[in-house]
């Protein structure tokens, strides 16, 4: 029996993405877009991080998805 990774989509071999990516490089234009708007985010609200769980949470949240 051979192992079978349940977070990779065994037809396109990337990790399961809720955006619907078929390709790497397509994954990682989308990936690039959310992280950019999410910068940008982060830059009007002039966020300044205290490196507490709560402010990384937050900026996690902000580069993952574009709100």
């Amino acid at each position: 029996m051979s192992f079978v990774d349940p977070y990779i989509d065994t037809e396109t071999g990337l990790l399961i993405n809720s955006i619907g990516a078929k390709t790497q490089s397509e994954l990682d234009q989308i990936e690039a877009d959310f992280v950019s708007i999410g910068l940008l985010k982060l830059y009007d609200e002039k966020f300044r991080v205290s490196y507490s769980l709560e402010d990384l949470q937050y900026i996690h949240a902000s580069l993952s998805k574009p709100s």
